[in-house]
Order: structure tokens, then sequence, then C-alpha cells
């Protein structure tokens, strides 16, 4: 399942408005990497953002993960796979950074991948970021569903709004939990929603058992 994922991703045609990093063999390699790492430790959490952005996963094929925050961070995850990333530009994100020193050295690592993969940019101007289209959030969905049965999350967080609606169209039975996007201003806000949300995730988990 996990190859064909792979596969899937990299068969998406690039164009005027839209990269996509993983039609590069490295791209690939590093996807796999991080998969590889999470179907060993199993994450309880789903965190689903908008779509990779330009300075970060568009360099690494990492959510959330820019090539500055591959190199410096203390994660646990990111200390165990960096060996067999591959980077060939290195940039600061602040979505990325803002993620991972929450995560700090050794919270789990969530599931963490958006609603559109791909990269949504201005036309002829890759390095800019846009909003996707509904119909770009839409063509995503497979690629939620094909890693939520991978990997059977208990819960699903959605960093902002666009990430939000996405997931309640697809699992409108599952409870969705929203957290602020670190960006704007919002950092201090993302971290209190995730503690929050992480927690009422461990309420949920307890009532279940």
């Amino acid at each position: 399942m996990l190859k064909s994922l792979i596969s899937s991703l990299a068969k998406r045609q690039s164009t005027d408005c839209v990269f996509n990093p993983y039609r590069q063999g490295f791209i690939r390699n590093n996807v796999r990497v991080y998969f590889d790492y999470l179907l060993r430790t199993r994450p309880e959490v789903m965190l689903v953002g908008e779509a990779p952005g330009w300075r970060g996963a568009c360099l690494t094929g990492i959510p959330f993960t820019s090539g500055q925050v591959l190199n410096t961070s203390p994660h646990q995850m990111l200390r165990a796979i960096n060996a067999e990333i591959e980077l060939r530009e290195e940039m600061g994100e602040f979505t990325a950074r803002a993620v991972w020193e929450y995560l700090g050295v050794d919270k789990p690592a969530p599931l963490m991948w958006n609603a559109f993969p791909f990269h949504p940019h201005k036309v002829h101007e890759r390095r800019s970021n846009r909003r996707p289209t509904q119909d770009e959030i839409r063509e995503g969905f497979g690629f939620i569903e094909i890693l939520y049965e991978l990997l059977k999350p208990s819960a699903l967080i959605a960093l902002g709004r666009v990430a939000e609606a996405a997931l309640k169209e697809i699992y409108p039975n599952k409870t969705v939990h929203y957290v602020r996007h670190p960006a704007r201003g919002g950092a201090r806000k993302f971290s209190a929603e995730m503690n929050r949300a992480l927690s009422r995730t461990e309420q949920e988990s307890l009532r279940h058992c």
C-alpha cells in the first residue's frame, strides 16, 4: 500500500500553478523514510494542514518539515531519519519551526500530512504560496484516506480551517479537533490548542478502553 501511495503521488503532473515535489526521486525517498518511521512507531494522532509551503515540505517532502528543522531539531524522529534524508536546498519556515518546537525532543511525532499534498503557488511563481482551491483539496482526499487506513490513528487534528473543513467532509462521523495555525501571530495559541486537543484525545481513548 505504501509503495502504491508514493507511486500515486509521483504521477501528479506539475502545472503553471501547482508544483509536485514527489516527481523527484530523492523527495520520494525522503517521504518513504518518513512513512517507514511512522509504520514502526504507529502514531495515535493524525495532524493535517493545508498544503506544503515552498520553503518547507516542498523541499523536503515531509509535511511541516523544513531543511533547517531537519538539521537543527533535537526531536527523536528527525534524529532517527536524518542520515537517510537528502536535501538539495536548506531553508527555514515558520510553521515548520513552530510545530517541531512544540514537539520538543520526545513528544510522539504525529502522522503529519496536508489536505492538498502538492505545492499550490501563484501562476509561474513557484517560490510563492497560495491557498489551494476546493477542487485541489478534494483531489487530496484519497491520499488522506489511504494514510488513515494504513496507520489507523485514533485522533484527527486539523491545523487551520482549510484542513478542518477537509477532514469533516471526509469523516463526517468522526471528531475533528481544530487547532489554530501558528502563522500570523498564532504560535502561542497553536501550542495551547495542541495541548487541549491532545488532552481531549487521551480522554477519549480512556473512555473507549
